[in-house]
């Protein structure tokens, strides 16, 4: 057992937690004394120790032995995480799917869907437009300032939010004529909105993917000072069973 290569160790995982020889002395019940001599290599060490030091660090019995981390084994465990997440994801979105499917194909027969993104680039969200011979629907939602947040830290006391398709208002929410009751920041008013839209055919043989499609968020200050946000959307075809 190399006990200085240990030592060398145990402190790069220290230094890597931002802790001091003291602060691990006392999470682990040992003198600081105790933790100087394991890292500077001159005291040895018994399997008690070694285990204890392994899950305090996070690190395995036979990486404290050799004095260095796994890095593959590391990389495969978190290759087989990342593989874990994607396959649940995806499994999460046939869950959806095929329900969604076998319902249109057995009421409507035919259907589009489509997927929607924000084409400001300050302002994130996600939509989903089902798209059928008998009735429509749309959802937007998770709306995301990403770009200069205290900017849009500024208080508002009224507001509407539109989504138009072309120049048609098919969805409005709010009325800048008739203040709240408390204001609410800009910032949380964008990431309260959600739009759900149920329509009976209102696309009906149109092609969508032409469609200039938007959400106008409206809104005034204290001050009764109007201000205007545009989002254009992106429109892309997820699906069909056409």
């Amino acid at each position: 057992m190399d006990t200085e290569k240990i030592g060398k160790f145990l402190q790069e995982l220290r230094k890597e937690n931002n802790l001091t020889q003291r602060e691990v002395a006392e999470k682990l019940n040992v003198s600081d004394k105790t933790i100087s001599r394991w890292e500077s290599g001159t005291s040895a060490f018994d399997n008690y120790n070694l285990t204890m030091l392994g899950h305090f660090y996070k690190v395995s019995y036979n990486e404290l032995i050799n004095g260095c981390k796994n890095i593959k084994k590391r990389n495969r465990k978190k290759k087989i995480i990342i593989i874990s997440i994607i396959s649940i994801f995806v499994i999460m979105i046939l869950s959806m799917l095929i329900p969604l499917t076998i319902y249109y194909k057995k009421n409507y027969n035919t259907f589009t869907m489509y997927t929607l993104k924000s084409n400001n680039l300050d302002y994130e969200l996600d939509g989903l437009i089902i798209d059928s011979k008998k009735l429509d629907y749309i959802v937007i939602n998770n709306f995301k300032n990403i770009f200069d947040v205290d900017k849009n830290n500024i208080n508002v006391y009224s507001y509407k939010i539109s989504l138009l398709f072309d120049k048609t208002i098919i969805y409005s929410d709010g009325d800048l004529d008739s203040k709240l009751d408390e204001s609410i920041s800009l910032n949380n008013l964008i990431d309260s909105i959600g739009i759900l839209y149920k329509g009976d055919n209102f696309f009906k043989d149109n092609n969508i993917l032409v469609k200039k499609v938007k959400i106008v968020i409206d809104y005034k200050d204290k001050k009764d000072n109007l201000y205007t946000i545009d989002i254009p959307i992106n429109i892309v075809e997820f699906y069909t069973n056409k």
